[in-house]
């Protein structure tokens, strides 16, 4: 399966846009085998550095059911330039982009272990050093006001956003941005990962946090290219080998 889609840098395609899409694509399917597809509901998008558009999958359509054909572009006030229907949640997507440049992918899930840990109105603590990516990087966001279709909670939740890398939106799910669909893949399933462990360890007694020296230190180190790389591509490597039609599709 190996050659079945681009994915080291020196074998990537001539298109910058037609990589980003192939990327977004084995995004959905890995971010589905590891339990944040959620049936319909959630959503990943990503553009080119400095795009005034970006690319998601088409409405209705679930996590399992990426395809290039599917991917739609819009603009920031959601209208359809390439392809169908898109939901119209993603108006918080585009205030990101409109509010930071650096920000070039969104996941919106809804996990189980980090829904439930926002409902505790509780910060992230730094407890493995994996989740370190995340010390001092990640917010709250307390006003819920159920789903997204105005544009004024759209800049409510960049705002609540700031300029972290993550998001807990009480009794809702979680908003992770990366400068790449690939670190925007990582962050989602280590945030999960680590909603996990600390609500187990809660459960057990009092959490011992990592001390803010080794916490900056394992940040520093897992935020690095070539170890995002490494973890994208181990993912995409199991969902190529596990999904026959998406190694096609991407072929």
């Amino acid at each position: 399966m190996t050659g079945a889609v681009p994915l080291r840098p020196h074998v990537r395609s001539n298109s910058l846009l037609e990589q980003m899409r192939r990327e977004l694509v084995l995004t959905f399917h890995i971010l589905n085998r590891e339990g944040q597809g959620n049936e319909v509901a959630g959503h990943v998008t990503a553009r080119l550095p400095g795009a005034k558009t970006f690319w998601t999958n088409r409405f209705r359509l679930g996590f399992d059911e990426a395809n290039l054909g599917d991917l739609q572009e819009v603009d920031f006030d959601i209208n359809v330039l390439t392809g169908g229907e898109v939901n119209q949640a993603l108006l918080f997507h585009a205030a990101i982009y409109e509010a930071r440049p650096d920000v070039n992918a969104v996941v919106h899930t809804h996990p189980r272990n980090a829904v439930a840990l926002a409902s505790l109105n509780m910060p992230l603590l730094p407890l493995d050093q994996q989740a370190a990516i995340f010390f001092e990087n990640i917010a709250n966001y307390n006003d819920h006001e159920g789903v997204v279709i105005g544009k004024d909670e759209a800049r409510e939740i960049s705002k609540a956003l700031g300029n972290c890398r993550g998001l807990l939106m009480t009794n809702h799910g979680v908003v992770v941005t990366g400068k790449s669909v690939r670190e925007a893949t990582v962050g989602a399933i280590v945030l999960e990962i680590a909603c996990e462990i600390q609500l187990k360890a809660m459960a057990a007694g009092k959490p011992v946090e990592l001390p803010r020296a080794s916490a900056e230190h394992a940040k520093a180190f897992l935020s690095q290219d070539d170890h995002i790389d490494m973890r994208f591509e181990y993912w995409s490597r199991r969902v190529l080998a596990e999904s026959p039609h998406v190694a096609r599709d991407l072929a």
